[in-house]
């Protein structure tokens, strides 16, 4: 395991991370690597939608939460000298999507190496969890880190908490807004899915952690009780269960069960959530397992430029029309060859679902679920392989280490 997971870093390094930025990037395409990547032009005009989504610019900040996991793990575990260094990058990147538009606060999903500075101007309540949660684990496990940088992981907190404030209200429908100031889609953090309940009030509860301000634990504790309630009726609620809805209410149940905010009863039944989101994430990785199990496919799949893709507009239950306009912007999606996107969605999938059950400290993974998934990543070749998805199979594998 221990060279597998060094192929793997190795190419999460090489391929996927721009030092311009100090971002990671989503896949490398034939021929071009990350010379795919939207131009500033392009972003501009919120080409081929305000989100990014599927040009490569769509994750950075997911991709940043987790590499900073895996620093955490790697410190603790292997006792990797560069791991503080590294820590410090990505907490850069993280900070260089909160403030290079001008909206401190505001977590871009990505930054355009090319002038590093333009982003999509939709973002997401997952770029935020990730976003927040990399900058928390920075503060919580890199004490060694240099003073300013870790003074500058508290006031990237603080930034979110105090937009958060500032724009999550009933008169914007608890959304996080576009930088344009308009609503964006999967954006809403109250008033929500069940499993997007725990956000908001995570987002304050890290600020407080990180600042002592009393204000940020006021605020934690009026969404605290509502969002748990509304997170224990995700049984009822199957169609959300999938790895990114299981992984990131995993993520918020785990930061608030950490800090010391609500009674006993109050991290009882945090507890309570956390075996409930592993019930479900053990029975979506069986399927996984087995789908990956059978993969035909070639693990090492480049996907084409996007811009030489199919693209269909984006439809959800906000966007009635079908046209994938939404608040004046067409939210229209590059569509991939299926064979790349099982790759995306499989190694993506197969990672967060055994990092979702290592964030239960009730939760068991057994022998039989590690030799598989060992057996799966040793049929991948990780130094030719394009995809981002390595970067939450190298954090599930070295959860199943701890």
């Amino acid at each position: 395991m221990e060279k597998l997971l060094h192929s793997a870093w190795e190419m999460i390094w090489r391929k996927l991370f721009r030092q311009e930025t100090n971002l990671f990037y989503d896949y490398c395409s034939e021929s071009l690597g990350l010379g795919h990547l939207p131009t500033p032009e392009e972003i501009a005009r919120h080409w081929p939608n305000p989100a990014g989504w599927g040009t490569g610019m769509e994750d950075s900040l997911l991709s940043a939460g987790a590499v900073m996991d895996i620093l955490r793990l790697r410190w603790e575990l292997l006792k990797d000298p560069d791991a503080v260094e590294q820590a410090v990058t990505v907490l850069k990147g993280i900070i260089l999507a909160a403030t290079i538009h001008g909206r401190t606060g505001f977590l871009a999903r990505s930054v355009s190496p090319a002038d590093k500075r333009s982003c999509y101007i939709n973002s997401s309540r997952d770029q935020f969890t990730l976003g927040v949660y990399g900058a928390w684990r920075f503060l919580r496990h890199f004490p060694e880190a240099p003073k300013d940088a870790r003074e500058q992981a508290r006031e990237l907190l603080n930034s979110v908490a105090r937009y958060c404030e500032k724009v999550v209200t009933p008169e914007n429908h608890f959304n996080l807004l576009r930088l344009d100031g308009k609503p964006g889609l999967v954006s809403s953090v109250w008033e929500a899915a069940p499993h997007e309940m725990l956000r908001l009030p995570m987002f304050y509860a890290a600020a407080w952690e990180a600042t002592c301000d009393t204000h940020w634990r006021e605020l934690a504790l009026r969404y605290l009780q509502p969002g748990l309630a509304a997170t224990l009726t995700m049984d009822r609620a199957k169609a959300w269960w999938w790895d990114i809805t299981v992984s990131q209410l995993q993520i918020s149940l785990a930061v608030l069960d950490a800090i010391d905010l609500g009674d006993a009863e109050t991290h009882r039944l945090y507890r309570t959530a956390m075996r409930m989101t592993s019930r479900h994430a053990a029975k979506l990785l069986e399927r996984t397992l087995a789908e990956a199990e059978t993969f035909p496919g070639d693990w090492t799949e480049c996907a084409p430029d996007w811009r030489k893709c199919p693209m269909k507009p984006r439809t959800e239950a906000a966007i009635p029309t079908g046209d994938g306009i939404y608040y004046g912007l067409q939210y229209l999606i590059p569509v991939r060859p299926p064979k790349f996107h099982q790759v995306m969605e499989l190694t993506r999938s197969l990672g967060n679902l055994v990092f979702t059950l290592a964030l239960d400290p009730a939760a068991q993974i057994g022998l039989k679920t590690r030799t598989r998934f060992r057996s799966i990543l040793e049929r991948m070749e990780f130094a030719d392989m394009a995809v981002d998805g390595v970067i939450q199979l190298q954090l599930g594998a070295l959860c199943l280490q701890q």
